[in-house]
């Protein structure tokens, strides 16, 4: 899921949770681009051409709110992964996985 305010990424969650799975990016209420994988929310039933057609408009979608990487499905794809280094969110919440500790959400002075 991916948007730029709470009201997109809430849009996003509830399409994703809609489509059994896959991805979702809006701006301002609207639907940029999306890939339904409703196989465990990760694979697709339809062809290979049909998908890459989504996943075409998904990645301009993700160029246009301003998500630059050089693999931006990928750098999604592991966003979750709190096996790989650096950052990850978990539904433990947000993960130094290299420290092994829990980053607090809310910095005080």
């Amino acid at each position: 899921m991916l948007g730029r305010s709470p009201a997109d990424m809430a849009q996003a969650a509830r399409w994703v949770v809609s489509s059994g799975g896959g991805m979702a990016a809006f701006r301002g209420g609207e639907l940029l681009g999306s890939v339904r994988l409703p196989i465990a929310g990760i694979v697709s039933e339809r062809s290979v051409p049909e998908v890459a057609e989504e996943v075409g408009i998904f990645r301009r979608a993700l160029a246009t709110l301003g998500f630059t990487h050089s693999l931006p499905i990928m750098a999604l794809g592991v966003l979750t992964l709190p096996v790989s280094p650096e950052l990850k969110l978990t539904d433990l919440g947000l993960v130094d996985v290299t420290r092994g500790v829990i980053v607090p959400l809310i910095v005080e002075d």
